[in-house]
């Protein structure tokens, strides 16, 4: 007797067992393998809802829609509360053209769920037809906090909607309550060549509000542009997001001095880490300078350097002048300043350092930027090293300050 007792506990915990794998396999493929799903677990409700939604992205026969209508009918005396099933009807009923029941059923279901995804878009899509913008906006702002996988697809609603210019300050003014959805919807903008004027004049709004944009959502932006090829327009972009301390040292070349952190910005100074060279700002902290920017050689070879700055200078004639000094300098293949086209690459103007110990010394050169093909120019730090060759190693220390281009009048 207490055998068998024993055997059907056995039983029961191994039926029990499989029940809870069988429900608990079920949920993991309710979404992508619903039909999988429901053959493990013929109660899961999420399943089925899947199942059918499905169908109705799929099937849009009259009859085929009826009896998809008939099923969702058949779930709402179980599940009254779930706003899906009112969104899957509205669905139907605007595939059988029925549009003051297909939004009464949206209507419906967002009175459930005020999130409900479905009823939401289709919500925004009729309150924009109705000239009710501000009424959209809100909408958008709900659908996007809670989906935000849905802002890629509605960004060419917001781009149509939103660049008219009786709208553009309402969405403007939305976007200064710095919602959550801000970053990832200018990020979307900024990729698309169509959408990307609109995310430009964004940044360069919001950077006059209380809601700034961070540094990493200005630098995408420009970045985009760059690649885009509109340099006008990126160039605009950073200087109108430019903080008032940044704009103090602004000119052909920002921050000529380094007194102002490195932002990391297109047309700021562009820096990379380099094995055997320490580059440091007076920006830095415990950096032990006022201004400049020192370069502290390690006794290694030097092939390239990252360091520069990119300009947007007019056709004509110009200067670059910068202090420079050195001590115990060895610079066995060169160091130099080169002025070059962005695009073509086409050389304007070189400029080279002596090594050696000197105090601080005026170099000037006088350089013409074409009216063809440079409407960027690149100024950028190098050597004429081709390889690494550890008999040419670089050492001691070298100091650039006040680097600055004027127009001249030669």
């Amino acid at each position: 007797m207490r055998k068998t007792g024993s055997w059907l506990l056995t039983l029961m915990a191994f039926v029990a067992i499989l029940i809870i794998s069988s429900i608990g396999l079920s949920r993991n493929l309710e979404e992508d393998q619903s039909d999988l799903s429901l053959k493990f677990y013929p109660l899961n409700f999420d399943a089925a809802f899947n199942k059918v939604y499905k169908n109705i992205v799929h099937q849009h026969s009259t009859a085929e829609l009826k009896s998809l209508e008939e099923k969702i009918i058949a779930f709402l005396p179980t599940h009254a509360g779930d706003a899906r099933l009112y969104s899957l009807l509205g669905e139907i009923k605007r595939l059988y053209g029925e549009q003051d029941q297909s939004y009464s059923a949206f209507d419906r279901a967002l009175q459930i769920s005020k999130t409900e995804v479905t009823a939401l878009q289709w919500t925004i899509w009729r309150l924009i037809d109705e000239g009710k913008v501000l009424d959209a906006l809100e909408r958008i702002d709900v659908l996007f906090r809670r989906w935000p996988a849905r802002i890629t697809p509605l960004v060419p609603l917001v781009a149509e909607v939103f660049t008219q210019e009786d709208h553009y300050e309402k969405f403007l003014q939305k976007l200064n309550t710095n919602p959550p959805w801000r970053r990832s919807l200018i990020n979307v903008l900024s990729r698309s060549p169509e959408t990307l004027f609109l995310a430009a004049h964004l940044i360069q709004d919001l950077a006059k509000g209380e809601a700034l944009p961070s540094n990493n959502e200005i630098s995408t932006i420009i970045a985009q542009l760059i690649r885009n090829k509109q340099y006008s327009l990126a160039y605009q972009t950073f200087l109108f997001t430019l903080n008032s301390a940044d704009k103090e040292v602004n000119g052909y070349i920002h921050n000529s001095r380094f007194i102002r952190p490195l932002s990391g910005r297109f047309f700021d100074w562009q820096v990379a880490s380099h094995t055997g060279i320490k580059i440091h700002f007076a920006s830095q902290q415990n950096s032990g300078l006022n201004h400049g920017a020192q370069l502290t050689f390690s006794n290694t070879p030097v092939r390239r350097l990252s360091f520069g700055q990119y300009m947007a200078l007019p056709p004509g004639m110009f200067q670059l002048s910068f202090e420079v000094s050195s001590q115990q300098s060895k610079l066995p293949k060169g160091l130099l300043w080169q002025i070059s086209c962005f695009e073509n690459k086409k050389k304007l103007a070189e400029v080279n350092i002596g090594p050696g110990t000197y105090l601080l010394t005026t170099k000037i050169v006088t350089f013409t930027v074409p009216k063809d093909k440079c409407q960027l120019q690149s100024l950028q730090l190098i050597t004429k090293a081709i390889g690494e060759n550890w008999n040419n190693r670089y050492s001691g220390y070298v100091m650039f300050d006040n680097i600055s281009i004027i127009a001249s009048d030669l």
